[in-house]
């Protein structure tokens, strides 16, 4: 599979500078991929516009070539494939239990309540939940919140996952945890592009590094073509934990 923005521009009304500004991007399977850029150089906006939460006011979004038109088929279809984890769980968590909302998606796309089942017990091992599905929403933790909203998301098996600055503000053990689902979704045939202020993050956990600056691709390459001899940009920083 391939995602491709060709010449995607997007303005929001109470803001001057576009927020994204004729940017062209294709990501692949497999890849691992940081998304870095100081606040308000789009990130979140081209995430948005990945899964058809947000459509081009210019240029086309495409999947293995075919353009997604903002109807309710292809809108299923694209976040059938493509999945997105906010930056605040608070926002994708909304079911009373664990096990509930983890079905949601599954049960959604169409799957028996038995094929939902078992979607959502293959996620809560690899997120670690198993022990929590009867937990209330709002009773888990942080970081336990971040793991069951990222788990949400995977449960709908998407090819490339977008997670928009998943790890700020975690625990560093919760940190490791998040860094390690999102490894080992890759390391299972997806793409996973993480969107994050943590420099050392994105230099030693990436494969693949998208610099982006006002709204376009400032450079992108592997984190030695891109960020060696590179003053951090603004807003970056590094974190003193390692990273897996």
């Amino acid at each position: 599979m391939e995602l491709t923005f060709d010449d995607i521009h997007y303005s929001y009304t109470d803001q001057e500078q576009e927020a994204l500004a004729g940017i062209s991007l294709e990501i692949h399977v497999g890849e691992r991929i940081a998304l870095i850029g100081r606040n308000g150089c789009g990130k979140s906006t081209l995430m948005l516009h990945a899964n058809g939460i947000k459509k081009p006011q210019k240029g086309e979004v495409r999947v293995d070539g075919k353009i997604v038109r903002y109807i309710k088929k292809d809108l299923l279809e694209l976040r059938r494939q493509v999945g997105l984890v906010f930056q605040n769980p608070e926002d994708q968590l909304f079911s009373a239990s664990v096990f509930q909302d983890l079905s949601m998606g599954p049960l959604n796309m169409g799957l028996t309540a038995e094929q939902a089942r078992l979607r959502v017990q293959k996620v809560a091992e690899l997120c670690d939940l198993t022990d929590l599905m009867n937990r209330p929403t709002h009773a888990l933790s942080g970081g336990e919140k971040t793991k069951a909203a990222l788990a949400g998301v995977l449960a709908m098996e998407p090819q490339i996952l977008f997670a928009d600055e998943v790890t700020n503000s975690l625990d560093p053990w919760i940190r490791l945890q998040v860094l390690d689902i999102l490894s080992s979704w890759v390391d299972h045939g997806h793409t996973v592009v993480l969107s994050t202020h943590d420099w050392n993050l994105a230099s030693t956990w990436a494969q693949r590094i998208i610099w982006m600056d006002k709204g376009r691709v400032s450079r992108q390459g592997t984190p030695a073509e891109v960020l060696k001899g590179q003053d951090l940009p603004e807003g970056m920083h590094n974190h003193d934990q390692p990273t897996q």
